[in-house]
């Protein structure tokens, strides 16, 4: 091959999976990059892992995960887990010093809420991509080529789906 004559690589199947890879990476990319956290399930499995103490929990021990849970759940559904346990168990309301220490957390919560965090990133605008959708001039490949990816792409799929049903 000379220096002038184009690499087969960047016609191959394969050159064009990578591709599609990473176009599939990309149009998810601004959720990655916005580090926002909105699913309340993704929120209540945080407060797990932080009841739960990491990985290196001894869950053999009695009840131990199911009580770490259930600590979750009530830490998440009010707020107030240690005022909420202690008024369930002795029937009266907590000391000043617990209340003291929820408050002191709750304003946390709502300072960190109303602060805005200064993010040292810089968001990209999303631009129409010129290689996909209704204004692409021309496939990247010569016919034959093309006509081959077609192919194996049809044959590919058929065989999933064959596969998918049985």
């Amino acid at each position: 091959m000379g220096p002038d004559a184009p690499n087969p690589f960047f016609g191959s199947l394969l050159w064009q999976k990578i591709k599609t890879l990473f176009a599939q990476l990309a149009d998810k990319v601004h959720s990655l990059i916005e580090d926002v956290d909105s699913n309340v399930v993704e929120r209540f499995n945080g407060v797990i892992a932080k009841l739960v103490g990491g990985k290196r929990i001894n869950y053999s021990l009695r009840r131990s995960y199911q009580a770490r849970c259930s600590g979750a759940v009530i830490s998440f559904n009010t707020g107030n887990f240690l005022s909420t346990v202690h008024r369930h168990i002795y029937g009266n309301s907590p000391k000043r010093s617990i209340k003291k220490l929820e408050k002191a957390t709750e304003n946390k919560r709502l300072q960190a809420k109303h602060d805005k965090r200064k993010k040292n990133r810089i968001l990209i605008p999303r631009t129409l991509n010129l290689d996909y959708g209704e204004v692409v001039d021309k496939p990247d490949l010569d016919e034959d080529t093309f006509k081959k990816a077609q192919c194996t792409f049809v044959q590919f799929d058929k065989n999933r789906r064959r596969t998918k049903r049985h």
